[in-house]
C-alpha cells in the first residue's frame, strides 16, 4: 500500500517543485514591490486550479502511462491528491510570498506548526479506518486548512497596513 501512495505522491511532488520554483523566483521581485502581489496570485492560483483540473480529471491517463497495471490503485490516491496543488497555491502565495514578506514569519510559523500537529493527529486516525487511502485525505486537509489560515491572516495584515498607512 505504500508504493500505491508513492506513485501518486510522485506525479503530485514533481508537480510541487515546478510551483516551487516559481514562488521563488517571484519572491525577490515581491520583496521590492508589494504592492505586484496581486500579479503573482493571479498567475500561481491559476496554474494550480488548471493543474488541479488536469490531475483530476486525467488521474486514470496518467497512471497508466507511468506505471504498470499493479499500481492501479494509485489513481483513487491521485484523484485525492489532485486538490493539493491549489492548497499549496495558497500555502505559497499568502503565506511563503506574502506573510513572510510582510515580516509576519511567527504568524506563518505557528499556522504551520498547529496545522501540522493536527494534520498528524488526524492522519493517524483516518489510517487506522481507511488504511493507505486516508493518508491522502488527511495531507490535502491539512494542506487546504493552512492555506486558508495563511489567507485569512494575510487579509487581517493587509487590512491593518492599510489603516496604519493613514
Amino acid at each position: 500500500s505504500n508504493a500505491i501512495y508513492d506513485a501518486a505522491y510522485k506525479i503530485v511532488a514533481a508537480l510541487h517543485n515546478i510551483l516551487l520554483t516559481l514562488s521563488r523566483t517571484w519572491f525577490p521581485f515581491l520583496a521590492r514591490n508589494k504592492d505586484k502581489h496581486y500579479i503573482y496570485a493571479f498567475i500561481t492560483i491559476s496554474i494550480s486550479l488548471i493543474s488541479t483540473i488536469l490531475l483530476s480529471l486525467m488521474s486514470e491517463f496518467i497512471i497508466s502511462i507511468i506505471y504498470p497495471t499493479e499500481y492501479k490503485e494509485s489513481i483513487e490516491v491521485l484523484r485525492v491528491l489532485a486538490f493539493m496543488p491549489l492548497g499549496l497555491a495558497f500555502v505559497n502565495v499568502y503565506g511563503i510570498n506574502f506573510l513572510i514578506i510582510h515580516n509576519k514569519q511567527s504568524l506563518m510559523r505557528t499556522i504551520t506548526l498547529s496545522t501540522s500537529i493536527i494534520g498528524f493527529l488526524v492522519s493517524i486516525v483516518l489510517v487506522k479506518y481507511f488504511s493507505y487511502i486516508g493518508v491522502p485525505y488527511a495531507i490535502v486537509g491539512t494542506t487546504w486548512v493552512c492555506g486558508l489560515f495563511m489567507y485569512i491572516s494575510s487579509k487581517f495584515v493587509t487590512k491593518r497596513n492599510s489603516k496604519c498607512s493613514f
